[in-house]
């Protein structure tokens, strides 16, 4: 994903702060049909060669089918807090 230097974020403790506050992400990931998307929960913790995004996708979902059978990419997309903005407000 390209992302201009002045707006990349790399550091860890925003990231991982980030992450644990919005905690609900679109995990997309690249399958032998096309993508797939699921909006899930997702927890950040300690792995054993470093953090590790975890989270659950239901029997009732293909999407976890797509990671078994295909572990091709997956991206974690995190989405910062949304709110109604009133046109009164311009």
């Amino acid at each position: 994903m390209y992302a201009p230097p002045q707006y990349r974020e790399e550091r860890p403790e925003v990231l991982y702060k980030a992450i644990s506050d919005l905690k609900l992400a679109a995990l997309v990931t690249s399958g032998p049909d096309g993508l797939v998307a699921t909006h899930l929960p997702m927890a950040l913790r300690d792995g054993e060669d470093g953090m590790v995004l975890e989270g659950h996708v239901a029997i009732q979902n293909p999407h976890w089918r797509v990671v078994e059978h295909a572990p091709l990419a997956s991206v974690a997309i995190f989405q910062g807090p949304h709110a109604y903005i009133s046109p009164n407000w311009y």
